[in-house]
């Protein structure tokens, strides 16, 4: 018996040392097909110990033929994470053959091999675990990875990781601030069209600092223009003309500044042809009026001015602020209340995020901290639903193929999460304002909030679709008209402006969960692109939604690598961009990661 396992362990190593050409297969090919003759082996032994069972035999046999042919198409795939079931099912539908990880089903360490080849019958469990113990120690060919996980054999699987350089890592905080300015920086003469709020780096760039803090300044003024005009049929909410307590310098003060900015981007499109405003500010002044500003718009003090006045500047006011949208669009996002948001530059899920509009609070806090930050516009005049704040989910895949090309593909099927709160621009909670899952579900529902609205906070992108076109002021078909197309420019000019940036293997990808929000005009605005997304079933909507999303990933990641003409599902080509791979000669046998640049590309659409 033993003599007849040792003769046939050398046949099949003898016969499989070769590839169809005869020459001799690299060493980590031969070391794969050892490990593979070894457990096939096994099973043979196992099955000859009870050779009064033929049919034990056969079976063995037909799980070497599913074995070699899997290894030889590369079709042995490795998973972390346990929401990555609904690609196990895909890949066990094309043939694919599971290597056992610590969060796989199949590890059934408690039966022998007998009892298995005994059970085993095409695609059941039995022949899985049979399968699974056979490639244990084979190389993979597709990697899924959780977050903070590596991968350090010596293979070129499927590996759902592309390596961001940090300067332009759309997934990071930072990054992303890096990218927005290379983008706008790429654009058009004269386009001053942003697709995302202003953001500064509070923590790296000590210019940046600056910079936000005139920011801060110039926004309080705007704001407490638009406040006085929005009110100004109430004149004796915010006006006393004999009994006020806040002198009209301030409304001076405010328009002096923002007759600056027009003159500013004025003077920006004639290439600063010999204009020289002067304002007479100083920081104590600006931080004097920030205060009173904000004393006036949070209702706690009055100006001393008279209604014809205040009317007459209210309007003046209102003349600059038209002129300032024309070249910033994205102004018509800030309300009157000038907040920001705090956020740690490398964390997600809504973690550590601080909402006010205090300025001394905001650089305090990050002054204590010793964790980076970032310091971004709150959107202050969202369109929300019901009276509720939020934001959509969408997808996107970045996937390098065998042929040295990168593609971006974008997911058309998302979902909506919504606040548990009413919104309220005076109530800073970050119930109200983050409609992250991870920070909603530690709130309970307001009571009272319309009942149209979910319970979990989740809406499809269907009944999303259903209610927008229920409005009589909306036109019909803007979800396809408008939104979905305003996600793929702002994700391809992102994405573009990050490439140069990138350290790449072939055959690679990745998953990225995109959070974007609507103004009141239903444009598009980019939150953040979150690298290792939560796909967890968290609720019925994401129970349905997100194993769809990775489901049909499999269709762009290897379907498409197998067939050019393959059925991509719900996710379509947004660019591809062909690369040049320069490979290190010091990293070539690198097995973590083989290094690729850009040499130069050209778009296709």
């Amino acid at each position: 018996m033993d003599k007849y396992f040792q003769f046939l362990a050398h046949h099949n190593n003898a016969q499989n040392a070769t590839n169809g050409n005869g020459r001799r297969r690299e060493r980590s090919e031969q070391d794969d097909i050892s490990r593979l003759n070894f457990g096939i082996n096994a099973l043979f032994f196992e099955a000859i110990r009870y050779n009064e069972n033929v049919n034990l035999l056969t079976k063995v046999k037909a799980l070497k033929q599913k074995v070699f042919t899997a290894y030889e198409k590369g079709h042995i795939f490795y998973l972390n994470g346990r929401e990555s079931w609904p690609i196990r099912e895909e890949l066990l539908k094309r043939g694919w053959i599971e290597k056992q990880s610590p969060d796989s089903p199949i590890r059934r360490n408690d039966l022998s091999n007998k009892l298995l080849l005994e059970r085993a019958c095409p695609c059941n469990d039995c022949e899985q675990y049979l399968l699974a113990r056979i490639v244990n120690e084979t190389t993979p060919s597709f990697v899924w990875l959780t977050i903070n996980q590596t991968f350090q054999e010596n293979t070129r699987p499927y590996l759902n990781r592309v390596y961001r350089g940090l300067a332009l890592d759309f997934t990071s905080k930072n990054g992303l601030i890096a990218c927005c300015h290379k983008e706008r920086k790429s654009r058009e003469r004269g386009d001053m069209t942003r697709n995302y709020p202003r953001a500064y780096r509070l923590s790296d760039e000590p210019d940046e600092e600056m910079e936000f803090m005139e920011d801060f300044h110039q926004t309080q003024c705007r704001g407490l223009l638009q406040y006085i005009w929005n009110n100004l049929h109430m004149y004796s909410k915010i006006a006393d003309e004999h009994n006020g307590s806040m002198p009209k310098s301030v409304i001076t003060f405010a328009l002096t500044n923002v007759r600056k900015q027009v003159y500013e981007m004025e003077c920006s499109e004639l290439e600063r042809g010999g204009f020289d405003v002067k304002c007479g500010e100083n920081l104590i002044e600006k931080e004097i009026f920030s205060h009173n500003a904000c004393t006036i718009v949070s209702n706690k003090a009055k100006l001393k001015i008279s209604l014809a006045e205040l009317s007459e500047k209210a309007e003046e006011g209102q003349i600059y602020l038209f002129k300032l949208k024309q070249y910033r669009p994205d102004y018509k996002w800030d309300g009157c209340r000038n907040i920001w948001l705090v956020k740690p530059a490398h964390q997600c899920r809504g973690m550590g995020i601080v909402v006010t509009g205090q300025l001394e609070k905001i650089l305090q806090f990050c002054s204590l901290h010793e964790r980076k930050y970032i310091v971004q516009k709150y959107i202050e005049r969202p369109f929300v639903i019901m009276n509720t704040k939020f934001d959509i989910r969408a997808y996107m895949v970045l996937r390098l193929d065998k042929d040295k090309n990168l593609s971006l593909w974008f997911c058309d099927e998302c979902y909506i999460r919504f606040s548990s709160q009413e919104f309220d621009m005076n109530n800073l909670c970050e119930a109200i304002h983050l409609t992250n899952h991870a920070v909603q579900e530690k709130y309970c529902n307001q009571k009272g909030r319309d009942v149209s609205l979910p319970e979990c906070n989740m809406w499809s992108v269907s009944k999303f679709k259903d209610f927008l076109n229920s409005q009589k002021n909306i036109p019909q078909n803007v979800w396809d008209d408008k939104i979905m197309p305003g996600f793929r420019k702002i994700l391809t000019s992102i994405v573009k402006s990050s490439i140069c940036d990138l350290t790449i293997r072939e055959n690679c990808y990745e998953l990225y969960g995109c959070d974007f929000m609507l103004d009141k005009t239903l444009d598009p605005i980019l939150i953040e692109i979150n690298s290792t997304p939560d796909l967890s079933p968290s609720t019925e909507i994401t129970r349905r939604v997100c194993p769809m999303v990775l489901a049909h990933m499999i269709k762009v990641v290897v379907d498409l690598s197998e067939d050019p003409e393959a059925d991509t599902g719900l996710f379509k080509k947004l660019f591809e961009v062909p690369f040049t791979i320069i490979k290190r000669e010091t990293e070539s046998h690198n097995p973590k990661v083989s290094h690729m640049a850009l040499k130069r590309f050209a778009m296709k659409f």
